[in-house]
């Protein structure tokens, strides 16, 4: 968890959906890797019809370190 209001604010910013492409660079990870676990995540639909998928669905799917104590939860299940 954020433990200064500033890293807390810093959070707000940080987009909640995107395109696969973007996400792989969001996450400094390969395309592939990205398009493997958009397997098991669904997407949003942005409102021009395109899909965005979740960066937290995402980073659960991927197994990377998260400071969300609820992501936690979903990795056991």
């Amino acid at each position: 968890m954020p433990t200064t209001w500033q890293e807390y604010e810093q959070r707000l910013h940080q987009p909640l959906a995107m395109p696969l492409a973007d996400a792989a660079a969001f996450f400094d990870v390969d395309l592939a890797a990205i398009e493997g676990a958009a397997r098991r995540v669904e997407p949003y639909r942005h409102a021009d019809g395109s899909p965005r998928w979740s960066l937290r669905g995402l980073r659960v799917a991927l197994g990377l370190a998260s400071d969300y104590a609820a992501d936690e939860l979903l990795v056991g299940s």
